[in-house]
């Protein structure tokens, strides 16, 4: 599961906090986003991609869906 989220909008969510990690910088956010997405898409059925601007329970729906399909298959 890739919860994916544009750089800017997940540095804006943590504005408030008093200390920043290294590397919560918006170039090193965009490298690590765009190799989540090129590894995505070669594996599209490995890969769960969801657009993490969407409400939390959405999310929590998307998830849990794909994770009973797995566990049925098994």
């Amino acid at each position: 599961v890739w919860l994916d989220l544009p750089p800017r909008v997940a540095l804006w969510r943590i504005r408030g906090r008093a200390v920043k990690e290294a590397y919560e910088k918006e170039a090193f956010l965009n490298r690590v986003r765009a190799n989540y997405r090129a590894l995505s898409k070669k594996d599209r059925r490995r890969w769960l991609v969801l657009d993490a601007t969407r409400p939390l329970t959405e999310l929590a729906q998307a998830v849990s869906g794909r994770a009973e399909r797995l566990v049925r298959r098994a």
